[in-house]
């Protein structure tokens, strides 16, 4: 995800929000949960089903299934069906967005 790709996108020439920056902000407030940054780091070092997750993160599976639909609506995750078991992992843009979570951090 390259920062410098929104800079032109965000306001219209009489100063408007546009579409891309109500986007932009729709995203941040996704990403911007605590236990959704926790998920994306859990998910930053491994694969894993809802069951794991939730125990990893210590939240309920129902919240965790809630947050993952969320995270996966924004295009952070890729879902893989294995046997009765749904495997999430970091898509490239989440490991992207992860990254620039831990340079904030830092």
């Amino acid at each position: 995800m390259n920062m410098h790709s929104y800079k032109y996108q965000c306001c219209t020439a009489n100063g408007e929000i546009s579409k891309a920056l109500e986007k932009l902000s729709s995203n941040l407030k996704i990403i911007a949960d605590s236990s959704r940054i926790k998920i994306l780091c859990i998910l930053n070092r491994e694969s894993s089903c809802v069951c794991d997750l939730a125990c990893k993160a210590n939240l309920s599976q129902s919240l965790t299934s809630h947050h993952l639909k969320d995270l996966k609506s924004i295009d952070l995750l890729r879902a893989i069906k294995k046997d009765k078991k749904t495997i999430y992992s970091l898509s490239q843009k989440g490991k992207e967005v992860i990254n620039l979570i831990f340079k904030i951090k830092t």
